[in-house]
């Protein structure tokens, strides 16, 4: 009741809603436990995927370490506090702990895809989706989460590009 009463949609697209609503339960001084609000985000984030642009591929180029990586723009990065991605107890209650997830459309089906991140790949795709070139953005994220860079880590870096790759998460790199 108090969304339509104190903060009606601004916005004509039903799709639009749910946000305008989490927004709007963010703001309250009598906030939802912090499982729903992650709910909430995850849910958001799968309803946006559904909607998100195809990829112009006009601007991608072989993958390059050196340059920005070109990520399909139907992705989203969740940085939560309960498993919301998985099943509820019979209680209907989440478990708690860091969750760290990329949820992304397909490009092959068009399925939603949610991926369980470490803290490391967490930290590597946060960095190359704010521009940041593949090469910093590994050592930088390693760096953050404390993580030697160990010639088995490089190993595990490039077949994670390579799965990222294989599953059109990583389109390549933008053209300089």
């Amino acid at each position: 009741r108090d969304f339509l009463a104190t903060a009606p949609p601004r916005t004509r697209y039903v799709r639009a809603i749910p946000g305008e609503f989490v927004t709007l339960l963010r703001a309250r001084e009598e906030r939802p436990d912090a499982s729903t609000l992650d709910l909430a985000d995850y849910e958001l984030a799968v309803l946006d995927l559904t909607f998100a642009r195809d990829p112009d591929d006009r601007d991608v180029v072989e993958l390059a370490m050196e340059l920005p990586v070109a990520l399909a723009p139907a992705h989203r990065l969740l940085a939560l506090g309960h498993a919301v991605d998985l099943l509820p107890t019979a209680c209907g209650e989440y478990a708690s702990g860091d969750r760290r997830l990329c949820v992304y459309r397909s490009p092959a089906d068009h399925t939603i895809v949610t991926l369980v991140l470490t803290p490391l790949t967490h930290a590597l795709l946060t960095r190359v989706s704010a521009g940041e070139p593949l090469a910093s953005a590994f050592r930088e994220a390693a760096t953050t989460c404390g993580v030697e860079l160990t010639p088995g880590l490089v190993g595990e870096f490039a077949d994670l590009v390579a799965d990222l790759m294989e599953r059109g998460l990583v389109r390549g790199s933008r053209a300089p």
